[in-house]
């Protein structure tokens, strides 16, 4: 396994905090909220739930209007279903059919036998809507003032849609400047005194601003089954005088519109993406509050927090792991979050958004991996003593900057470097003093070479090379100069030296303007060259060779400095 350097490290710790703060971030801004809600979906099959015998749908449908005619109705067939059921001895009735304008004077009479079979039921709700003026703004729609006082309570219709335009939030009250109204669902089971406590997320603040509409007692709606899934009678069909209404006896009726065109159809995240009726709907609620199977939200802070610890101590493992089975470690991580995610929700009705914490380890294994491999990079290109880049990394730059001088038509210089009687030396002050002199000579060399933007390398025991790209033979030599005399500077004790009482360098350089007619070799041997001719001339000393300039080489041989 790699063995990580201190920085190595402390960059790591770096990317587990930073990748902590994504999280929360995304969390926070609800960015990968679309992901996380098609997790959710993927999950509903799971609380599926049996036919609950006791709820049954009065469906509004295309059968009911080829029968009795085109809606709306006439107020006096509701009067009929309701004394229909009266008759039955149904349990509570949920009217989802709004009545807030009265009918024509002609037809006064027929309001009130509504009303009156209505009063006299004495377990019928009926609905109130929030609608937006363009004149008044938001107003309530309730039932007409007759049908308010008769009905036994009121409940809110609004169901609203999530961001990708699916049903699956309710808020159990709702109003207009105050959160009054239970939902239908609701008022139903507090009639039936079958709500013991009241689910949901509570409105963290006040609405101070007139004409709102207020919410409050949030939940998530875990769909017991799809459209068609409660038992459904067709309106005329209950209204025919041979049905035999013992079939609806003290059972919770819902009476509301199914038909195509008569009422708002909603996608939900049910298979298919199938959409089901505001009746539907509000039988669904029913039996979700009743049977206590809500799915409640953590409040904001909490859930935060929870993504941020999560995501540190998933990312700290990552980071302090082997790097090299960080993909293991990551789908281990991604499949543990989602997993807990699913548990928590099946488990407590819980609701935690986990794609966040797994977008965040991503970022944070994609990250350590790409730090860990930059520094194997590093040591696969640097030479182990002096830190310098080594042969390999010379060998490939090598070609790399003679392409781009062959490219461009720009002089490439070389140096080779050679440490004045370094064998002797490392015979007269021994190995360990010895890798210290080369030590502090790689130390100048790559001080000198990198406010210049040029390549040192180790290419051998006591050899060094400069790669110049862009660099002419007049730069080069004076570049060259300047590390000789910077090595000299050092005043390096070597008392065996027969060119000098210091340690010294000998400098071979070589520059030319590549060619396609010629290779990086060339140059090499040209450079190695001229770092003989410094040798055989008396050491520390620099012999350059333009391989463009024949008077520049002849000059050399020549002896000149």
């Amino acid at each position: 396994m790699y063995k990580r350097s201190r920085p190595a490290k402390i960059i790591s710790l770096v990317i587990v905090v930073v990748s902590s703060f994504l999280a929360v971030a995304l969390q926070h801004w609800k960015i990968t909220e679309y992901f996380d809600l098609v997790l959710y979906d993927l999950q509903m099959p799971l609380w599926g739930q049996p036919v609950p015998e006791d709820i049954i749908i009065i469906a509004i449908d295309e059968k009911s209007i080829a029968e009795l005619g085109r809606w709306p109705w006439s107020r006096h067939i509701h009067a009929q279903l309701i004394e229909r059921l009266s008759e039955a001895k149904t349990g509570m009735i949920v009217f989802d059919v709004l009545f807030s304008e009265p009918t024509t004077a002609g037809e006064g009479s027929i309001d009130e036998a509504l009303v009156q079979n209505i009063a006299d039921n004495q377990k019928v709700i009926l609905p109130v809507a929030g609608i937006i003026s363009p004149q008044k703004g938001i107003q309530e729609l309730l039932p007409i003032d007759a049908l308010f006082q008769a009905s036994h309570s009121i409940g809110h219709t609004d169901l609203e849609l999530d961001t990708d335009s699916k049903f699956r939030r309710v808020f159990l009250y709702a109003g207009l400047n105050e959160a009054r109204w239970p939902n239908l669902a609701v008022a139903a089971l507090l009639a039936n005194n079958e709500l013991d406590r009241l689910p949901g997320q509570r409105l963290e603040r006040t609405v101070r601003n007139h004409n709102a509409w207020v919410r409050d007692h949030y939940v998530m709606l875990p769909f017991i089954g799809g459209p068609g899934h409660f038992k459904t009678l067709s309106y005329s069909d209950v209204l025919d005088k041979n049905f035999a209404l013992d079939e609806l006896q003290d059972k919770v009726i819902f009476i509301g519109a199914t038909g195509r065109g008569l009422s708002a159809a909603y996608p939900t995240p049910l298979r298919l993406h199938q959409v089901m009726s505001g009746v539907e709907i509000q039988a669904n609620i029913y039996e979700a509050l009743r049977t206590h199977n809500t799915i409640s939200e953590m409040p904001l802070k909490v859930l935060l927090m929870i993504s941020f610890i999560v995501t540190f101590l998933s990312s700290l493992l990552i980071s302090f792991g082997n790097w090299e089975k960080n993909p293991f470690y990551l789908m281990g991580l991604i499949f543990g979050v989602i997993l807990l995610g699913e548990i928590t929700l099946l488990i407590t009705n819980i609701y935690i958004p986990v794609i966040s914490i797994v977008v965040a380890c991503i970022m944070t294994s994609f990250s350590i991996s790409w730090l860990y491999l930059k520094n194997l990079q590093n040591v696969a290109e640097s030479d182990a003593l002096t830190g310098l880049y080594n042969r390999y990394f010379f060998d490939i730059n090598l070609r790399l900057f003679w392409n781009l001088g062959k490219q461009y038509q720009r002089p490439f210089s070389m140096l080779i470097i050679d440490i004045d009687y370094f064998k002797l030396y490392n015979d007269d002050y021994g190995h360990v003093q010895g890798d210290q002199a080369l030590i502090a000579v790689a130390k100048a060399l790559q001080l000198q070479t990198n406010m210049q933007g040029y390549k040192s390398c180790r290419i051998g025991g006591e050899e060094f090379s400069c790669l110049m790209n862009n660099c002419s033979a007049m730069r080069a030599k004076q570049h060259a100069e300047q590390l000789r005399e910077k090595i000299e500077s050092l005043k390096l004790e070597h008392k065996t030296s027969l060119s000098s009482s210091v340690v010294t360098i000998s400098i071979g350089l070589a520059t030319v303007i590549p060619t396609d007619e010629s290779d990086s070799d060339i140059l090499f041997k040209a450079a190695d060259s001229a770092l003989y001719q410094a040798k055989e001339q008396g050491r520390n000393k620099v012999i350059a060779i333009d391989l463009d300039d024949p008077d520049m080489n002849k000059a050399n041989i020549d002896g000149s400095k």
